[in-house]
């Protein structure tokens, strides 16, 4: 198959030569990573998460600087939010209770990170979302682990 070919969406997967395993091994790209992800959160957790992507002359960028490339919610009923410690009542509390923002910003294995990236990141963590850097499914999993979602391998 040629470079550059298109498959099913996707880029053909490139092949580099490993010298230690004296094989070609496969190149994962970012789309890769990103079409694994959505895939498995959709079909594991009925977690929807969607790509925010503009094209400007000829070629697509995200909107601003720093904006993860996948955006999303985790429902209400499924994550697991803890109940406060002090004199609340249960049914107050409940009545707030809303759906937990999702920002996840995909890199291939070893892929570079901006700082406006990793500012959007750390600002999203310290206002109460869900948001993290994946460069492979085992990220988001061990990410998503503390909100109370178990997801499989």
């Amino acid at each position: 198959m040629r470079a550059g070919r298109r498959l099913r969406g996707l880029r053909a997967l490139k092949v580099k030569w490993n010298p230690e395993r004296k094989l070609y091994e496969p190149v994962l790209l970012e789309e890769h990573v990103l079409k694994e992800i959505v895939t498995r959160l959709w079909l594991q957790a009925k977690i929807r998460v969607v790509r925010i992507n503009c094209a400007v002359g000829g070629k697509v960028r995200p909107n601003e600087p720093g904006i993860p490339d996948l955006l999303g919610y985790i429902p209400a009923d499924i994550v697991n939010v803890p109940v406060p410690k002090d004199d609340t009542p249960i049914t107050t509390f409940r009545a707030y209770r809303a759906a937990l923002p999702l920002f996840i910003e995909v890199k291939r294995p070893g892929g570079a990170r901006r700082p406006a990236q990793i500012r959007f990141i750390e600002e999203a963590k310290s206002a109460g979302c869900a948001a993290f850097f994946a460069e492979s499914w085992t990220d988001v999993m061990r990410e998503l682990h503390p909100f109370g979602i178990a997801l499989s391998a």
